[in-house]
């Protein structure tokens, strides 16, 4: 059946390996990216319009990314330990990532900036920590 069915959502699919991100080339709606390094996002991006276009597929995918992050106090152990955390089955990886997490006014608004410039369609915001002071912390800095 076709990717979406009339009526239907529009499909999403993510993946951080060459096979995953064609899938969702050829199989949805578009392609959802994680991570903070616009460079490694933009090349994902890039394999799944070319995984759309080689299915002949018309218009081009939807583009979006998601992002983990903490504001406030202690917002960088917080994002970091929620990273280290969920992605420790990748090692020595984690704690890269744990590193470059989203932590501050700056990040925020440099995120949303670089992901635009590469053709993001949407980005969507993961709080780590459970506090709803979260949303309102972002709320303040994306307006």
């Amino acid at each position: 059946p076709p990717p979406v069915q009339k009526g239907g959502p529009e499909i999403l699919i993510g993946g951080g390996t060459p096979q995953a991100i064609a899938r969702a080339g050829r199989l949805a709606d578009g392609f959802l990216a994680s991570g903070t390094n616009p460079e490694a996002v933009a090349a994902s991006y890039q394999m799944a319009v070319d995984a759309w276009d080689a299915a002949g597929k018309p218009g081009k995918p939807r583009l979006a990314a998601v992002c983990s992050y903490a504001l406030g106090p202690n917002a960088a152990g917080v994002v970091g330990d929620y990273i280290r955390h969920y992605y420790s089955f990748l090692g020595p990886v984690a704690d890269q990532m744990a590193q470059n997490a989203v932590s501050s006014t700056e990040a925020v608004t440099g995120m949303i900036h670089d992901l635009e410039g590469i053709g993001m369609d949407e980005l969507v915001f993961l709080p780590t920590a459970a506090e709803m002071g979260q949303l309102d912390r972002l709320a303040d800095i994306i307006g």
